[in-house]
């Protein structure tokens, strides 16, 4: 059986029976209870459990009844995965039961999101496009989507207008509309919670897609202002000791540096990448870069004790990411000494310098150091 109305945010027509969707054979109840715990994982953003609880609803008997289910669902992970190649696997086999998913909004909006991964922009564009603005999947995925394939294709305006359209509708829910959502979701659990985890995530998320085109465009001090609305809904609902938080803190910092407002700029990277960092235990590119980012401002602003804490978990990320015998550790580790130098810690500078003074990329910058160091330590003599 296919629902049309069923959306990839977690929506789901309540009336949906997927009983006898093939022959005569009835739907397995846990496996309809391991479906139902995965839909909401979705729509809440835990990825994980999501994953965890569509493989036990796989292997539960009487499976084929809820195909149709369970290939969406697999289908709307594999996209917030972003693993383009397994959603264009569950796509198709999706359409070869259900031809009319290819015409259905939400057929649609899966279709341009899986082109979209796929770097198949301009596909993606002219797939988007067509999903009806007043359908709940447009705001909920497509118009992201579609903005941001605009954008990598360089068209940053049309992207700003479209997901702009969507931020400022924010700007409707109040409190007292959020207030009168809570109590329909208490009267009606099946409702969709405005002031949920999974809402809070999508807002936020869009929020910074925003800001981030509004930057492309160099409308800065626009895009400050979009980000303090994105890290304020953070606290506000999740609170400071939060992944999606922090990740806005660092955008905002970056906003802020773009407009030109440096030491502003300070306090939320410092936030953002020391939670962050509190967390994760394997490397991630994003926060390598702000953590790298958060060094440098401080250098300028000639706060070097700080600079210095800022390259060492730099270097530790980098390690992570690249290992010891890259050329970007060898960086790191030269930044690490420039800002000892600046502290006038020279003795420890040079054993720093001293641990990569045979990689080649740096070879020239170690050896001028090295001596600077010495002349230094000398007149203190």
């Amino acid at each position: 059986m296919f629902s049309p109305d069923w959306s990839a945010s977690g929506h789901l027509q309540q009336n949906i029976e997927p009983q006898h969707a093939y022959g005569t054979q009835p739907a397995d109840r846990t496996q309809i209870q391991w479906l139902d715990v995965a839909q909401y994982k979705l729509k809440d953003y835990w990825l994980a459990e999501a994953e965890e609880a569509l493989n036990a609803g796989r292997c539960c008997p009487n499976a084929n009844p809820l195909l149709h289910r369970q290939l969406l669902l697999d289908m709307v992970l594999f996209c917030k995965q972003k693993n383009g190649d397994l959603a264009m696997e569950a796509c198709v086999k999706i359409l070869h039961k259900y031809p009319q998913f290819a015409t259905d909004p939400v057929g649609l909006a899966n279709l341009g999101i899986i082109f979209s991964l796929n770097k198949e922009h301009v596909r993606a564009i002219q797939v988007l496009e067509k999903v009806p603005r007043d359908h709940p999947i447009w705001n909920d995925q497509a118009a992201s989507w579609l903005a941001e394939s605009y954008s990598l294709l360089g068209e940053h305006t049309k992207a700003e207008s479209v997901i702009a359209a969507v931020c400022n509708s924010y700007e409707d829910m109040n409190e007292q509309h959020v207030q009168r959502a809570l109590l329909a979701a208490k009267e009606n659990p099946e409702s969709f919670d405005l002031n949920d985890h999974g809402w809070t995530c999508l807002r936020i998320k869009n929020l910074q897609l925003w800001a981030g085109i509004l930057m492309q465009l160099e409308r800065n001090a626009k895009a400050v202002s979009v980000m303090h609305k994105a890290v304020k809904e953070g606290i506000r609902i999740m609170g400071h000791q939060d992944a999606i938080t922090a990740g806005a803190k660092n955008i905002l910092g970056l906003a802020l540096i773009r407009a030109g407002r440096i030491e502003e700029a300070i306090q939320p990277l410092e936030e953002g990448t020391s939670f962050l960092l509190s967390r994760l235990t394997q490397g991630d590119k994003s926060l390598c870069t702000s953590v790298n980012l958060l060094r440098v401002y401080c250098e300028k602003l000639e706060r070097y004790e700080d600079a210095h804490t800022h390259a060492k978990r730099h270097r530790k990320l980098i390690i992570q990411l690249k290992g010891k015998t890259s050329n970007e550790y060898a960086t790191s580790t030269v930044n690490v000494a420039r800002h000892l130098m600046q502290m006038g810690k020279y003795e420890r500078a040079i054993g720093e310098l001293s641990s990569v003074e045979h990689s080649p990329a740096v070879v020239a910058q170690v050896s001028t150091m090295v001596r600077l160091c010495t002349e230094k330590l000398q007149k203190r003599l």
